[in-house]
């Protein structure tokens, strides 16, 4: 069944959590083993489900996705003010647009799907909102920005791996993104990974080439709105400018899991990582296996550094800060907010700076 999110409503009770001390949901309290009456440890059926894993992970091609792309493509350009005074613009492709291939698509006439272009954010286990723009995104990106530019290990200073889970329009990595090119050699790679591979090729994909384009001078930003023309000579142009640069980009569809662990580390050993999400613990069941995902990479990582940005509660759905705090620690994580000045500007959120305890 889908749902919009509805930030409006009576918090649901929730219970005490004995081994950790602090207030976890029933569904995430379900997924951790508990004692039985004879005090022996038991896994719950419940917790068991919550880890299973609905849609196999999958490393996309992405020559083949830029391949599948129209030869003109829509977009309207977002514009960000950072806490230090910069200034962000990041062009991202409009659903409309992605309406309109999909139809165009669809030559059998069977219907397109349309799931996520409607008024629906979350259906669970088909799409998780990816289409769509989230402000805690636009948070985590202007705070990347302040960070990672022009500083002692910032963007093309020394080797950085990024990986973005649940990335959606990808808005915090094309921050990063937009550095890198501006680099003469950026050292850089990105790992992107949502659950529905059609995000991927739709609009994360098109959204790398439009802040290419920006960087490149093949686009003026300056438009709140306006289209680009897409050639192969484009596209040539685009691989061969982050070869030159040592540019990498892999894009992973499914959900989180060992396998997923896998493509996006397969030697199992990492060097210097990013990890960053944005909206990904808004749902009690999905909370463990992302947050196991979040903790097995850090771990593998040499130097690693971590960021979810999330609303504070997340009403009528479950999750919310506070919820993945707990599992968090429960897990052998730990988190400290970073200071955000988002106060009486919609629904509360925060930007929480991830570590491996």
């Amino acid at each position: 069944m889908a749902f919009s999110f509805s930030f409006a409503g009576d918090d649901i009770e929730q219970e005490l959590d004995n081994e950790i001390e602090q207030v976890v949901s029933p569904e995430i309290a379900q997924v951790f083993p508990t004692e039985n009456a004879n005090g022996n440890r038991q896994e719950n059926a419940l917790g068991n489900a919550a880890m299973a894993v609905p849609l196999e992970p999958n490393l996309l091609n992405l020559e083949e996705l830029y391949q599948s792309l129209p030869d003109r493509i829509l977009y309207s350009v977002l514009e960000l003010r950072t806490a230090a005074g910069r200034t962000i613009k990041l062009p991202r492709r409009e659903l409309f647009d992605v309406r309109v291939q999909l139809i165009a698509e669809d030559s059998h006439g069977q219907g397109a799907d349309l799931t996520g272009l409607g008024n629906d954010d979350i259906k669970k286990n088909v799409y998780e909102g990816g289409y769509k723009s989230w402000e805690c995104s636009e948070d985590l990106a202007k705070i990347l920005r302040d960070e990672y530019e022009g500083e002692e290990g910032g963007v093309g200073t020394e080797e950085l791996h990024c990986i973005e889970l649940g990335c959606g329009t990808a808005l915090p990595s094309l921050a990063l993104f937009q550095m890198a090119l501006s680099k003469s050699r950026a050292n850089t790679r990105f790992t992107l990974a949502d659950y529905n591979a059609e995000v991927l090729r739709l609009v994360t994909i098109p959204n790398l080439l439009l802040s290419w384009a920006v960087v490149t001078e093949r686009l003026d930003a300056s438009k709140p709105e306006d289209e680009l023309d897409i050639s192969p000579e484009m596209i040539t142009a685009f691989f061969d400018d982050l070869k030159e640069k040592d540019i990498s980009i892999r894009t992973i569809s499914g959900s989180w899991g060992n396998e997923f662990l896998n493509l996006v580390s397969p030697e199992g050993n990492l060097g210097r990582v990013l990890v960053l999400a944005s909206e990904t613990i808004y749902s009690p069941e999905s909370l463990v296996p992302f947050t196991k995902v979040l903790l097995d990479i850090l771990s593998q990582s040499q130097r690693p550094r971590a960021y979810v940005a999330a609303k504070r509660m997340y009403f009528g759905v479950g999750g919310g800060v506070e919820e993945f705090k707990n599992v968090l620690a429960k897990m052998g994580g730990s988190a400290q907010e970073v200071e955000l000045d988002v106060a009486g500007r919609g629904v509360a959120r925060a930007v929480l700076d991830v570590s491996k305890s």
